[in-house]
């Protein structure tokens, strides 16, 4: 058994929304056969909310619109990853608790609810030779009193140093990722979504996400 310990802040901005996340994951590694691994992972640590409705371009004698909200949710979660050279399997949740951000007192909003989500997901990866590797997968989501929502994607793997993908959420949203290892533990990427539902007026700019990984160990 193999115990690592990783330290992820996460900051995210949308509209009138931005949110900074906080967490500590320790994941542990068990060999199960010769080709297949079982990790599980454990998640602590909390988000900070702020939500900025003046941002909102509503009139000025809207009191739904007029007062910025702050939030702090703590956050458990927890996850299970089999995997093997050819496939990989995931059930996990991001957080045990049921947060509340914003929801309405009266006539102003000062909350609202996180219900519990659940991700269950797989893949299958093809050899197509010592230089690429295609791994088509599928993952879906589901919350309570909320439909379910399932991401179908594609990534193709190069030289095991250069990640390119395509996802696409049923009739929510289509992205396009990548990821690149630098020296042998760092790691960083980027992704772009675009929306492709009713929301796509409020955000027709799509969103640009970043990232940067360093393994200690």
């Amino acid at each position: 058994m193999i115990l690592k310990i990783y330290l992820s802040v996460i900051n995210d901005e949308v509209f009138v929304l931005s949110e900074t996340d906080i967490a500590i994951d320790i994941s542990y590694k068990l060999q199960l056969s010769e080709e297949h691994l079982l990790f599980f992972g454990l998640k602590s640590g909390g988000g900070f909310t702020n939500v900025d409705l003046t941002k909102a371009g509503a009139p000025e004698n809207d009191l739904l619109f007029t007062a910025n909200k702050s939030f702090f949710i703590p956050h458990i979660g927890a996850g299970f990853y089999l995997k093997h050279p050819k496939y990989y399997v995931t059930l996990s949740t991001p957080n045990f608790l049921k947060g509340k951000r914003y929801e309405k007192q009266g006539n102003v909003p000062i909350a609202v609810i996180n219900d519990l989500h659940v991700y269950l997901g797989g893949g299958y990866t093809f050899e197509i030779n010592e230089n690429m590797d295609i791994t088509p997968a599928l993952m879906t989501r589901h919350v309570n009193g909320a439909p379910s929502s399932y991401d179908i994607s594609s990534t193709v793997d190069l030289y095991k140093k250069m990640k390119f993908g395509l996802n696409y959420r049923i009739d929510e949203t289509v992205s396009i990722y990548s990821l690149f290892t630098t020296v042998k533990k760092l790691k960083f990427g980027f992704s772009y979504d675009i929306n492709t539902s009713k929301i796509t007026n409020a955000n027709k700019k799509g969103s640009v996400e970043f990232l940067l990984k360093y393994q200690w160990n």
